[in-house]
This record gives structure tokens, sequence and C-alpha cells, in this order.
């Protein structure tokens, strides 16, 4: 693909600070495309979603890889699911959550690229990971396994050691009911201290401090679990965040 609208959208990153133009953009139907083109020595990098910065998903003069061709769930079973690198975490979520499943972890933001978060290696999604299909440098299509040299390259190698075309991520059942807890602390030391209490407790599956500018300055805690949990002595009962669909894939989201 070369023409000039297409060009023009893979020549700029959500950082919105680089600008660099490719000859082509290649929307890949099988890792055997992206293979085929690094055996021809083109330079080439790896486009997710969009959302990287500093120029990391560009490439001058080159081939832009859109994994947005290779974005599918391909089997959803107990205890894994196989997707493609290009696959969105939110077409993921919507593949699993009907069969009672999800990933142990996903990033807060469900519109990142699977192959894109693994490629900065978020030790929390790289945990989770049983297997990797890789396209290498020399066009090679490869599997590759936790433990192998491969493996611990490709996550967090920014895509210079490959590109993630598809992968086994382990699956957990999915809470029926997640709660949602958000409280405003006057200063820091009150939000610190809710937040150790709650990750030191075990109450909650995630935990986190926010600390914005409106009128002034808000401490913020945000924290999510499936049980009702408990700070500085307060029981927390919260509505319904997210409910599992049925086996017919409707009622996501209350």
């Amino acid at each position: 693909m070369g023409d000039e609208a297409a060009l023009d959208r893979v020549s700029t990153d959500f950082g919105g600070m680089i600008r660099r133009r490719p000859e082509a953009v290649l929307v890949p139907s099988a890792a055997a495309d992206i293979a085929a083109v690094l055996r021809d020595g083109t330079p080439v990098t790896a486009r997710g979603r969009g959302h990287s910065t500093h120029g990391k998903s560009l490439v001058d003069s080159g081939v832009v890889v859109d994994m947005a061709g290779l974005g599918a769930v391909h089997r959803v079973v107990p205890g894994y699911a196989v997707v493609d690198g290009g696959a969105s975490w939110r077409t993921v979520v919507e593949a699993t959550l009907p069969h009672g499943l999800t990933p142990p972890v996903v990033p807060d933001f469900l519109d990142l690229s699977v192959g894109g978060t693994l490629s900065l290696g978020g030790t929390s999604h790289v945990d989770n990971l049983l297997e990797l299909e890789v396209v290498t440098g020399t066009g090679s299509v490869v599997t590759c396994a936790p433990g192998s040299d491969l493996f611990r390259a490709v996550l967090g190698g920014l895509g210079q050691c490959g590109i993630i075309t598809r992968a086994t991520i382990a699956l957990v059942p999915a809470p029926e009911v997640v709660r949602r807890l958000n409280v405003r602390y006057p200063d820091t030391v009150a939000l610190n201290a809710a937040q150790q209490e709650l990750v030191l407790s075990g109450q909650c599956d995630y935990v986190e401090g926010l600390i914005l500018q409106d009128d002034g300055w808000s401490q913020i805690l945000e924290a999510f679990g499936d049980k009702d949990f408990t700070v500085s002595g307060n029981t927390v009962l919260t509505t319904p965040l997210l409910r599992v669909p049925d086996n017919r894939g409707q009622g996501i989201f209350p």
C-alpha cells in the first residue's frame, strides 16, 4: 500500500513531535508477509494501534507494518487464548468474557495492541505469557516459549529484536461483578497510607493513586476488586462496574 493517504497516516505517531515518511505500508494477512519484507533487507518498523511516541513506530524510506492486519482472536479455551499481535486488548476481552474468562492483567487503556504492549515489556503481562510467534530480523517465523533467548529479547525489545505476530495468553475465571472504589484524600500522606493498607491486605486486584489539578490539587485513590473491601475501617460497597456476559456475547457492560 503506497497511496498518499496511507503514507500520511503512518508518518506521525501519538506523540506528534516526529515525522518520518515511509515508502510503503504493509497490511499483513499472515506472519509470512512480514517475513518476506524483512528478507528483502528493507528497513521495517511495526505499528500497532498508533500509540507510540518519539518515533518508535516510524521509519524513513522503509516499510511500516500495520499490525491491525493481524488483529484476530484465534482460540479461547479454559486456561489460555491464542491471539494475533495486532489484536487490541479490547478485542481479546470481548472474546474471552463470553466464556467467563479473562487475562489476569490488562492495560488500563484497552485499545492498545497486544504485541505493542508486550514489546514494551510490562512485567505483569509478561508473567502471563505461555508462547509467542515472532518474525525475526532475518525473516524467520519462530515460535518461542518462556526461558528462550528470543522470548526474553522481544519482550521489552521495542520491536528491534523481532515482531510479535501471535501470543498465547493465560486466562483465569472472570469475576461476575467488579467493584470500584474512588476516594479523594486531603493530602498525599493520607493517600499513600490508604494505598499501602489496601496493597498489604490483599483485598483488591488493582490499586492506583492519582494526583490531579482542578481548582487545587486532588489526591485520588482508585481500587478494583471482586469482593467487598475495607479501607481505614470503612467497608466499601460500590455498584457493579462490569458484568460477565452470557454465552451469546451480550451484556458485557451493564
